[in-house]
C-alpha cells in the first residue's frame, strides 16, 4: 500500500459515511438501516486498521526524513558560512571608505549564496510540511476526529514547499531547459533509435555473415568429419582391405599354390609384417584334430610377425585354401593363438581374389590386438551349434535338435566358456544298411540322435541332459489303442519338435487353446518345451476338432509343417483300411523318418573323457513318457550319448560294442587294402590303402603298369582322419625293405593316398615244398585310438615257385617228338583202314629199300607184337628203326616225314609235329610247365574234358605231388595219347576249345591262343 492508496481509503470511507441514511427516514425500514451502516462501519474499520498499520509505517519512514531533512539542512547552513567567510565582497580591490557597489561583489559566489539560501528555506519549509504530515498521522493512528483541513493543510503546505523550490524564472528557465532538454533527449533518442536501428542492421548483417560463415564452416567441418567418417568406416571395412597373398615355395600335397590370405586395416602394415608357413606333416596334422568328425581340408598354417609386436585396432581376417569336400560337412576354420588350445571361428563369407580360379576358402576373424604364433587349420565337419556358458550357468537347446536340452548349473565353469554341440539323427535305412557288415547291430534299434557335447575348459560341478522322445517304444503290458489324430502326432513328433515355430504371431493360439494355456505356454523357456506342450495338449485332448482346428491354422501360417503332418495322417489312414491290421500293430517305420516302432528295452550308453562306452543311470518321466533324463558329471569336457532300444537279454558288453560301432558310422571313410603284384616278377608288389569307390579305377591303373597279378582287395571298413593302418606280412614272406617291422600308413581323406612300392622275400624255400607257390599272409589292422572299434583283416599272397624248384627231376615221356610223329603217320596210314598194310611201303623207303634190315625190323616187331593190329606194327617200326638204325647226325623227324614219298601226307605231317617239337612247341616239355603253372588250381577238371577216367586222375593224385606236378604229369600223359594224336592238325585249337569249356583261366587261355593257327 502506498500513501495515495491509504489516503484515497479515508476518502471512500469519508464519502460513505456521509452518504448514511437517516434513522428518522420513514422510506426506509430499521432491518435495512441497520444491516447498510452495520456494513458501512465494518467497512471503515477495516480501512482504517489498515491505514493505521501504514501510518505506523510512514511515522517510522518519517522519522527517517526529518533526520535526513534535518542533517541535510545542517549541512547547508554550514556550506553557507563557509561561503560567507570565501570574500564574498572583493575588499583587496576597493578603496578605503568607498561605499560598495555590484563591481565589488563576486556575483558567482552571491549566486551560491543565494542558492544555498532558498535551500535552506525550503529544507525549513519541507520540515514544516513534515511536522504537519506528522500531526495527520497521529490523528489517523489513534483514530481521533479526522477533518477536511487537515489533509487540505498538509496538502497547502506540500504545495507551498514546492512552490519554493524554484522562482518564476526560474521555472520558465527550468522548462526551457526541461524543453530543450527533452528535445535533446528527443533527438538523442532519435539518433540513439536510428544508431540502434544502424547498429541493429550493422549486426544483424554481421550475424548473418557471421552465421553464413558459420553455417559454411559448420558445412565444412560436417563434410570433413563426414569424408573423416566415410574414409574411416572405408578404412574399417575389411572389403576395402588389401589382400596379403602368401604363396607355398611349391605346391602341397593338397594341390595348394597359395598358403594363406591375410587381411588387416591399412594402418602402415604390409605384407612383410608377416610370415605364412604351411606344413601338410602327419604329426602337425595329428595335433589339429579333437573330433573323430572332423576331415582335415587344408594345411596347417603357421602365421608369425616378423617385425616388432604392434597393437592391431581390429580383428585380422585369415583366409585358407580348402579342397573340395562332403557338402553335408561344415567347412570351418580352427585356429591356436599362441600355443593355447584350439577353438573355432565364426566362418567368414567367401572371398573371390583377382587372377585366382577354382580355390575355395574358409576364413575367420581373429580376434587378438597382438599375438606371437597363430597356427590355422580347415576341417570338414557336421554342423555344431555353439554357446557361450558363464558362471551363472544356462540351458540351452541345440540348433540341430530341440529334443536335446542341456542345462550346465552355476559354477558349472569358472568363467565363459564356449560348448560345441551336434546331434546326429539315425534312420532305420541307416542301421539296416549297417547291420549287413556288423551283426551286433541286427538287434539295435536307435532312440533319438547321437549327442556330442565337447566343452572347452572342463566341467566343475555335475550337469543335466534331458533327451525329449525316444520314437515309439512298444509296452508290451499296454494294449492301447489310439485315435488317427494321436497317432499322426506320435509319428512325426520329432519333426513338429523341430520344425515348427511356436511364437505366438506364427500360431493362432486363440483359436485352439484357451487363454490359461496361452499363458502357461509363454513360461516356457525353450522353443522345444513349448512345442511338446502344444504337441501334448494335442494329443490329450478329448477332442478332435482341436487338432483339426490347430492344423487348419497353421496352413496359412506355417504350410510346410501342416503339409508334413496331412502326409503323415494321410499315410495313417492308408495303413489302417489293410486287411487283418490294427491300430498297435500297423505301426510302421517306413511312413515317416522320424517314426519306428521299437520293441525292447530302453537305455542310454555314454562315453566320457578319455574312457570307454558303458551303460548309464537314467530317470523317466511321468509328464514325458518317451524322454529319459540322465546326469553329465564333472570334471570333463567331452561327452558323447547314445540311446538304445536293445532286446531285454543283451549283454552289457555287446550295448557297448553296438555303440562303438554306431560312434563310427557317422564319420568314417570306407577304404580297402589292395595288394598287388607285377606280372612279370610276382616278388615286386604295391600296397596302397584306397577309398572303396576308387578300388576299381585303381586296379586298372595298376594292371596298365604291369602289376596285374595278387589277391583282391580287402573287406571294406572304416578309419577316420589320423588313424593309422597297421601291415605285415607272416607265415612264409616279409618285406624286404621293412623285414618283420610294420608298415604304417597315415590316413587323411584328402590327402593322397600313399603308394608303397615294395619287394616280397621267402623266408624259407624249405617250407611249403610241395606247393606251387610259396604264401603269406599280409595282415592289416587299424589300432584302437581315435575310434575304439577295432578292424583287421588278412589278404593270402602268392609268388609262384621257380620251375626248376617245382619240376625238380620230373619224369618225363622220353622222346616225345619221335613218339608222336611215328603214333601220327600209324594212324595216318590206317585212318580210313585199321589194318591196311600201306605202312610196308614206307618201312622200305624208311630203311633206304634195305629189304634185309626190313626184314629184321619186321621180325622183331612179330617176337613183341604178333597179333597186334597193323596200326600197332606201323608205330612198332617206326619206333624201333628210329631207336637203332636211324643215323647218329640225322634228322630222324625230317626221315620218317621223308619216308612217305606222298607230297600231301608229308605236308600234313609237318603241320602235325609242330607243337611237339622241342622250344617253342605247344607240347614241348617247357610249354608244359608253363600251363602246368597256369591251371594247376583246375587241372582236374580239365582232366575230365580231355577225356581222362576218375581212376586214371587218382592215380596220378598218388604218383605226383603238388597240383602243378600232377597236371604236369596228366598233360605229359594226355600228348601222347589216341585221344590227342587223332586229333590231327587241329590239335592246337581242340585243346583251345577244351580249354574254355573247363573255365580254364585268362592266363592258360592266352599261351595257346598264340599257337592256334
Amino acid at each position: 500500500m502506498v500513501e495515495i492508496e491509504a489516503l484515497n481509503l479515508l476518502r471512500q470511507r469519508k464519502e460513505a459515511l456521509k452518504k448514511l441514511p437517516n434513522p428518522a427516514d420513514q422510506n426506509i425500514s430499521f432491518e435495512k438501516y441497520e444491516e447498510t451502516v452495520s456494513r458501512t462501519m465494518t467497512k471503515t474499520q477495516t480501512d482504517i486498521e489498515a491505514v493505521s498499520k501504514y501510518a505506523t509505517e510512514i511515522i517510522d519512514e518519517l522519522e527517517n526524513v526529518r533526520e535526513l531533512v534535518k542533517n541535510c539542512s545542517i549541512k547547508i547552513g554550514e556550506h553557507l558560512q563557509e561561503l560567507m567567510k570565501k570574500n564574498l565582497i572583493k575588499i583587496e580591490f576597493s578603496p578605503q571608505g568607498r561605499p560598495l557597489n555590484r563591481d565589488d561583489i563576486d556575483m558567482k559566489k552571491l549566486e551560491q549564496v543565494q542558492t544555498v539560501q532558498r535551500l535552506a528555506k525550503q529544507q525549513q519549509e519541507l520540515m514544516e510540511f513534515i511536522a504537519k504530515t506528522e500531526q495527520l498521522v497521529l490523528k489517523i493512528e489513534s483514530n481521533a476526529a479526522l477533518s477536511f483541513s487537515d489533509f487540505t493543510g498538509v496538502s497547502s503546505q506540500m504545495k507551498q514547499w514546492c512552490d519554493g523550490l524554484e522562482t518564476l524564472e526560474e521555472q520558465k528557465k527550468r522548462k526551457r531547459e526541461e524543453k530543450e532538454a527533452e528535445e535533446t533527449r528527443k533527438r538523442e533518442k532519435e539518433d540513439a533509435e536510428r544508431k540502434k536501428v544502424e547498429e541493429e542492421e550493422r549486426k544483424k548483417k554481421e550475424q548473418e555473415e557471421a552465421e553464413k560463415q558459420r553455417k559454411e564452416q559448420e558445412e565444412r567441418e560436417a563434410e570433413e568429419k563426414r569424408r573423416k567418417q566415410e574414409e574411416e568406416k572405408k578404412k574399417r571395412d575389411w572389403k576395402n582391405w588389401p589382400p596379403f597373398i602368401y604363396y607355398n615355395p611349391r605346391k602341397n600335397k593338397f594341390s595348394q599354390d597359395i598358403c594363406c590370405v591375410i587381411y588387416t586395416m591399412p594402418d602402415g602394415t604390409d605384407a612383410s609384417y608377416f610370415s605364412c608357413q604351411g606344413s601338410d606333416a602327419v604329426e602337425d596334422l595329428d595335433k589339429c584334430l579333437e573330433t573323430n568328425d572332423e576331415q582335415v581340408i587344408s594345411s596347417v598354417i603357421t602365421i608369425q610377425p616378423q617385425k616388432v609386436k604392434k597393437m592391431f585396432e581390429l580383428p585380422m581376417r585369415v583366409y585358407v585354401p580348402i579342397v573340395s569336400h562332403d557338402q553335408s560337412l561344415l567347412p570351418t576354420l580352427k585356429l591356436s593363438i599362441n600355443g593355447q588350445k584350439w577353438r573355432s571361428g565364426k566362418s567368414l563369407p567367401e572371398i573371390q581374389l583377382p587372377k585366382v580360379t577354382g580355390v575355395s576358402f574358409v576364413g575367420v576373424e581373429i580376434p587378438v590386438k597382438q599375438f606371437e604364433n597363430i597356427q590355422c587349420v580347415a576341417v570338414a565337419r557336421q554342423k555344431r551349434h555353439e554357446i557361450e556358458v558363464d558362471e551363472k550357468g544356462k540351458v540351452f537347446e541345440p540348433e540341430v535338435d530341440r529334443n536335446i536340452k542341456v542345462k550346465f548349473p552355476q559354477r558349472a565353469f569358472p568363467g565363459k566358456t564356449v560348448v560345441a554341440t551336434k546331434a546326429v539323427p539315425w534312420t532305420h535305412a541307416d542301421i539296416k544298411n549297417a547291420s549287413k557288415k556288423h551283426k551286433e547291430l541286427q538287434n539295435i534299434k536307435t532312440a533319438g540322435s547321437y549327442i556330442d557335447i565337447s566343452c572347452e575348459n572342463t566341467t566343475k560341478e555335475d550337469s543335466d541332459l534331458e533327451m525329449y522322445d525316444f520314437g515309439w517304444v512298444v509296452d508290451k503290458n499296454i494294449n492301447k489303442n489310439q485315435s488317427v489324430n494321436q497317432e499322426t502326432l506320435n509319428r512325426c513328433s520329432r519333426w513338429v519338435v523341430n520344425n515348427l515355430n511356436p511364437d505366438e504371431n506364427a500360431l493362432q493360439l486363440n483359436d485352439v487353446f484357451d487363454s490359461d494355456f496361452v499363458d502357461d505356454l509363454k513360461t516356457k523357456e525353450t522353443d522345444g518345451d513349448k512345442n511338446r506342450l502344444i504337441l501334448r495338449h494335442l494329443h490329450d485332448s478329448d477332442s478332435d476338432s482341436d487338432f483339426d482346428n490347430f492344423l487348419v491354422g497353421l496352413k496359412s501360417t506355417q504350410p510346410n509343417v501342416a503339409n508334413r503332418i496331412t502326409s503323415v495322417k494321410n499315410q495313417v489312414k492308408l495303413s489302417r483300411k489293410t486287411k487283418d491290421t490294427d491300430a498297435e500293430d500297423n505301426f510302421a517305420s517306413d511312413f515317416d523318418p522320424d517314426f519306428e516302432k521299437k520293441e525292447g528295452t530302453i537305455c542310454v550308453v555314454s562315453k566320457l573323457t578319455g574312457k570307454s562306452w558303458e551303460i548309464v543311470p537314467i530317470e523317466a518321466s511321468e509328464e514325458h513318457p518317451k524322454a529319459r533324463f540322465l546326469k553329465l558329471p564333472s570334471g570333463n569336457d567331452k561327452y558323447q550319448v547314445l540311446g538304445l532300444v536293445v532286446p531285454d537279454n543283451m549283454s552289457d558288453e555287446d550295448i557297448c560294442r553296438a555303440a562303438e560301432i554306431l560312434e563310427g558310422l557317422n564319420c568314417v571313410t570306407n577304404v580297402s587294402v589292395i595288394c598287388r603284384q607285377k606280372h612279370s616278377n610276382p616278388h615286386e608288389v604295391i600296397i596302397e590303402c584306397v577309398k572303396s569307390e576308387n578300388v576299381a579305377t585303381t586296379m586298372q591303373h595298376l594292371d596298365s603298369i604291369g602289376y596285374n597279378d595278387g589277391p583282391a582287395e580287402s573287406a571294406e571298413f572304416g578309419v577316420v582322419d589320423g588313424e593309422e593302418i597297421e601291415i605285415k606280412f607272416e607265415s612264409n614272406l616279409y618285406l624286404e625293405r621293412l623285414k618283420h617291422s610294420l608298415l604304417k600308413i597315415k590316413f587323411y581323406k584328402h590327402l593322397p593316398f600313399s603308394r608303397y612300392s615294395e619287394h616280397l622275400v621267402v623266408v624259407s624255400k624249405a617250407e611249403q615244398g610241395e606247393d606251387s607257390n610259396y604264401h603269406g599272409y599280409l595282415k592289416y589292422s587299424v589300432p584302437p585310438g581315435r575310434l575304439s572299434l577295432p578292424r583287421s583283416g588278412s589278404l593270402v599272397v602268392y609268388v609262384p615257385k621257380p620251375l626248376d624248384e617245382i619240376i625238380g627231376n620230373f619224369p618225363y615221356t622220353l622222346d616225345v617228338p619221335v613218339k608222336a610223329l611215328a603214333k601220327f603217320i600209324a594212324w595216318q596210314l590206317t585212318r580210313t583202314n585199321f589194318n591196311s598194310t600201306k605202312w610196308v611201303r614206307l618201312g622200305g623207303f624208311l630203311t633206304n629199300c634195305d629189304s634185309h634190315l626190313y626184314h629184321q625190323i619186321v621180325k622183331h616187331i612179330d617176337e613183341e607184337a604178333t597179333k597186334a593190329p597193323q596200326r600197332e606194327r606201323c608205330e612198332h617200326f617206326i619206333l624201333y628203326w628210329a631207336n637203332h638204325h636211324a643215323p647218329i647226325e640225322s634228322d630222324r623227324i625230317e626221315e620218317i616225314i621223308a619216308s612217305h614219298h606222298d607230297p600231301s601226307l608229308e605236308s600234313e605231317a609237318h603241320q602235325f609235329i609242330k607243337p611237339y617239337l622241342p622250344g617253342k612247341g605247344m607240347f614241348s616239355n617247357d610249354s608244359l610247365e608253363k600251363m602246368s603253372f597256369a591251371i594247376a588250381g583246375e587241372w582236374e577238371t580239365m582232366a575230365k574234358n580231355l577225356g581222362f577216367p576218375n581212376d586214371e586222375i587218382n592215380k596220378i593224385k598218388n604218383s605226383q605231388p603238388g597240383a602243378v606236378k600232377q597236371t604236369l604229369r596228366m598233360l605229359d600223359v594226355w600228348r601222347l595219347s589216341d585221344s590227342a594224336i587223332q586229333k590231327g592238325t587241329d590239335l592246337v585249337k581242340n585243346f583251345h576249345e577244351t580249354a574254355k569249356s573247363a573255365q580254364c583261366g585268362a592266363k592258360l587261355l592266352n599261351i595257346i591262343s598264340k599257337n592256334v593257327n
